[in-house]
């Protein structure tokens, strides 16, 4: 009996090392299921009821750890960046920046250069409708988007 204790409290306190050392290796995000490359399927417009089906054209949002993107190679070459907070039932875009390095991400001035990703502000918060494993629905003031994990 005490040898099965003896061998349990060691296991326990190898799996708690072991748990302590990679947590400091491997970055983990607290993102669930919100983190990856999400594809845009749809937006309709709250005030109209109208739907514009994007089901056929490559619009992307990205998100991994802290970073936020946004790629929509059929309609705009460019891609634009941005830190993001997320908490509970909200999700906020916080400083859009054209994804350009060698001129120091500048900001993005021109929002009409991003509205087809269902932005229409440099700092949009969205409501998270419905989040689960493949599927999204945000709610802006104007919008609700419609997403399919890739």
């Amino acid at each position: 009996m005490k040898k099965t204790r003896n061998i349990f409290f060691a296991s326990l306190c190898a799996l708690l090392f072991l748990n302590t050392a990679c947590s400091k290796w491997f970055e983990t995000s607290k993102n669930g299921h919100l983190d990856g490359y999400w594809h845009l399927d749809a937006v309709d417009t709250l005030s109209t009821g109208g739907t514009l089906d994007l089901a056929e054209q490559r619009v992307f949002w990205s998100v991994q750890g802290t970073v936020f993107s946004l790629y929509a190679p059929d309609v705009a070459g460019q891609r634009y960046v941005s830190q993001f907070s997320y908490s509970g039932d909200t999700f906020k875009i916080l400083d859009l920046r054209i994804d350009d390095r060698t001129k120091g991400d500048p900001k993005v001035e021109d929002i009409s250069k991003v509205q087809h990703f269902g932005v229409n502000r440099t700092d949009e918060s969205f409501t998270i409708e419905n989040l689960k494993h493949n599927k999204m629905t945000l709610r802006s003031e104007s919008l609700r988007l419609h997403f399919t994990k890739m």
